[in-house]
């Protein structure tokens, strides 16, 4: 089972957040935001910045914050391997 990874928010706007220190993930990647674990996908990547969509409330959520990711793609994959958060 790949391995859990985490970055940290630096930015939020709304539903979209960018958060850096994001080596290994990949575009379409499913992650976890927050403290609450919020939903959320990968819509783009710059070196180790990612943009995130998310897809719940990001009411409370502000930099410092962590996303958790597998870096293995697409949710579907996730589904896949049956990995569970």
């Amino acid at each position: 089972m790949p391995k859990k990874k985490e970055g940290q928010i630096f930015n939020v706007a709304g539903p979209v957040v960018k958060a850096t220190n994001m080596k290994g993930a990949k575009m379409y990647d499913l992650v976890r935001v927050g403290e609450e674990g919020l939903v959320g996908e990968i819509i783009e990547l710059k070196e180790d910045t990612a943009t995130i969509q998310v897809y719940e409330d990001t009411t409370g959520l502000q930099p410092g914050d962590r996303v958790g990711f597998f870096g293995i793609g697409s949710g579907l994959n996730c589904l896949m391997l049956g990995i569970q958060w």
